[in-house]
């Protein structure tokens, strides 16, 4: 399964996302919010970019190792400016939003892929410009 096979997809209508042999499809029309987010202490946790779109009552996690996920997102918001988008830092990811596993454990708080309910939301604040 290479890179590519985990990946978004946007088709005007609605969003796919395949993460490992799982997938999940979210109308355009349900999506309430889009979140550009960084990690709040980047010195520890990396800076790279990430998003996380929210639906009405799930949210999907896209982390930065999402092929095309950037690029996806910004066509979707091109597309729909009427989505608001907030610049965020999270301070901190629990255990299930973390990325892929070094010896089963889940050390970094690096963000991972997938679909999760809205109560499973980091702590996270905007990010003054």
């Amino acid at each position: 399964m290479g890179a590519e096979d985990n990946r978004i997809e946007y088709s005007g209508d609605e969003l796919r996302l395949y993460w490992r042999q799982k997938s999940w499809t979210m109308p355009v029309a349900e999506i309430t919010r889009i979140d550009i987010c960084v990690m709040a202490d980047p010195i520890h946790h990396g800076d790279e970019t990430f998003h996380i779109v929210r639906g009405a009552s799930r949210f999907w996690l896209l982390g930065h190792n999402l092929y095309s996920g950037g690029a996806v997102v910004e066509r979707l918001q091109t597309e729909h400016p009427e989505i608001p988008c907030c610049d965020m830092a999270v301070f901190n990811l629990s255990w299930r939003l973390r990325g892929a596993p070094i010896l089963g454990i889940r050390f970094f708080p690096i963000p991972g892929v997938g679909e999760f309910p809205l109560k499973a939301l980091p702590r996270m604040e905007a990010v003054q410009a």
